[in-house]
């Protein structure tokens, strides 16, 4: 018969342990938050400098908007996704891909072949997303490690 096996932790590693978590929370209490808001803002500012310039209101409508550690950065017009994704036979989901997005999202921008609307991809919003999501890890890493540092 197989003999019991007990771990037993050092109670110095369990205090060191806590000590680490309550360091982790100090992000948590506003850096994280601030971080994220800050990645939409840039988004939505970047987006609208790259977006197609041809009457301004596609670039003129782009906001962010932040939930606590949550953010997200819209378009108010209807036609954005068809500009950032083409249609027809010019979709171009790569830049989806480049985001680990499923591109069955921006697939329905193919249409049902009834009519031949093909306009090119002019992608503004996920280049920028992406670039952006960079900055984003980069600082909040910086900010872990500061955290440590202390």
């Amino acid at each position: 018969m197989a003999k019991d096996t007990f771990i037993r932790i050092n109670p110095q590693d369990m205090s060191r342990l806590k000590k680490s978590m309550a360091k982790l929370e100090k992000l948590d209490k506003g850096g994280l938050s601030s971080e994220v808001g800050a990645w939409a803002m840039h988004t939505a500012k970047d987006a609208s400098a790259l977006a197609p310039k041809k009457t301004s209101k596609l670039s003129q409508s782009y906001f962010p908007e932040r939930d606590g550690n949550t953010a997200r950065v819209f378009n108010t017009k209807l036609y954005a996704p068809f500009i950032e994704f083409g249609t027809g036979a010019f979709v171009d989901l790569s830049e989806l891909s480049k985001l680990g997005i499923p591109t069955s999202y921006a697939s329905q921008f193919r249409g049902q072949g009834i009519k031949q609307v093909n306009i090119p991809a002019k992608p503004h919003l996920f280049p920028s997303a992406s670039k952006n999501f960079d900055i984003l890890f980069k600082n909040i890493q910086k900010r872990i490690l500061n955290i440590w540092k202390k």
